[in-house]
């Protein structure tokens, strides 16, 4: 007897389904594409915005309204709030790291199972303002930890939110000069993550897009 798959879940179901990739893959696309559905911003656009246009103007204004939201958090929030309301503020900027991480890794990966993009600078676009996002965030972790010392002499509660955002690009791309120092386990893991997950998003998002203007330039020759 065939399983009758709900809403939006159905399409995803179908091809995947009906795709010529092995068990393992189809059952990765499954976990994905469950645990991206499974977040706000996916919900949101799948329920409540049936439109293509509609869905995409969403999209657009739910990614900077993050990407803002960790800026100005990142600049003064952090300042601002005391107490229970940081502890808060720093599982919900870390569920909003994992939607953001979760939902470009499902569309990237299995963008064959998708729509297909209309428009490769918006997806320039959303993608670094995705980046911006998350190395805010992991300035704000690095942060809450006082999981920074630098070399300077200057105690971790005398240090700005340039000095962890520093960090936390020294830690995405990779570059470090040596002048602040991760002092605990938890920092080291975090600069851990940061660093594997600015790798794997890198390398996905170059093969992504290379994969797309090759397959756009095939199918319309002579541009």
């Amino acid at each position: 007897m065939a399983i009758k798959v709900p809403g939006f879940f159905s399409e995803f179901h179908g091809k995947t389904k009906s795709s010529k990739d092995s068990r393992f893959e189809k059952c990765m696309a499954y976990v994905l594409f469950i645990a991206s559905s499974l977040t706000p911003g996916t919900l949101i656009k799948n329920v409540f915005f049936n439109n293509k246009h509609n869905r995409a103007t969403f999209i657009n204004c739910y990614v900077f309204f993050k990407t803002g939201l960790s800026i100005f958090l990142a600049i003064s929030g952090f300042n601002l709030l005391t107490g229970p309301a940081q502890y808060w503020m720093v599982w919900l900027l870390a569920y909003l790291s994992w939607e953001t991480v979760i939902y470009n890794l499902t569309q990237i990966v299995y963008h064959d199972f998708f729509n297909q993009i209309s428009s490769f600078k918006r997806n320039i676009f959303l993608s670094f303002a995705n980046y911006a996002e998350i190395v805010f965030n992991f300035s704000i972790f690095y942060r809450a930890m006082d999981a920074v010392v630098t070399n300077c002499n200057v105690p971790p509660n005398a240090l700005n939110w340039i000095d962890y955002l520093y960090v936390s690009m020294g830690a995405g791309g990779i570059i470090s000069y040596g002048n602040y120092t991760i002092v605990s386990v938890g920092g080291k893991s975090l600069m851990i993550i940061q660093s594997a997950l600015f790798i794997l998003a890198l390398s996905l998002f170059i093969t992504f897009n290379v994969s797309l203007l090759i397959n756009s330039k095939v199918s319309t020759p002579g541009k």
